[in-house]
């Protein structure tokens, strides 16, 4: 299985290193993921950066195990 990156991914890690929850809202709208970022961005920044982008990770996991089944 090869992984490919594409443009829209790589804008969305950068937004994700610079601006966490905007990074969270575009990929999963506005939930508890979303709200979870935004107060662990408040309370330290790279706490907010490193759910981002576990959350951009599970994002598409998710994405590649829909279209395999």
């Amino acid at each position: 299985m090869s992984i490919t990156c594409t443009l829209g991914d790589i804008l969305e890690i950068l937004l994700a290193l610079v601006f966490p929850p905007a990074a969270v809202l575009v990929k999963e709208g506005c939930g508890w993921d979303f709200v979870l970022n935004v107060l662990l961005c408040l309370v330290l920044w790279l706490p907010g950066m490193i759910h981002a982008l576990l959350v951009l990770q599970n994002h598409q996991r998710r994405a590649v195990h829909y279209t395999i089944v």
